[in-house]
């Protein structure tokens, strides 16, 4: 329940912070740069309001996602890694796997 400013970049924290983040719906904490990250963390600091309300919804919002609902995110977990398979078979120079 607690508020995580988040900075997407190539880091693999910052990318996994935002599939969750995402999943559940909230991504109004996720920034591309660490100007806008620096920046929004100092807005949230001083917005006690916005910080009570994300408290409240961000435990619900995850819960509900379909990151913590194994019988909705395993199959399109075994989706995306069809999907890259089969991106990765139709690279290779004979295209068959």
């Amino acid at each position: 329940g607690v508020p995580v400013v988040t900075l997407v970049g190539p880091t693999l924290a910052g990318r996994q912070t935002l599939s969750i983040l995402s999943s559940a719906g909230v991504t109004e904490t996720v920034t591309p740069t660490i100007d806008e990250y620096v920046a929004l963390a100092v807005r949230l600091a001083d917005d006690r309001a916005t910080l009570a309300r994300l408290r409240q919804t961000l435990r619900p919002a995850l819960a509900s996602s379909a990151f913590c609902d194994p019988a909705r995110f395993v199959p399109a977990l075994a989706e995306a890694f069809r999907g890259m398979w089969r991106e990765w078979c139709e690279s290779q120079s004979s295209g068959r796997c």
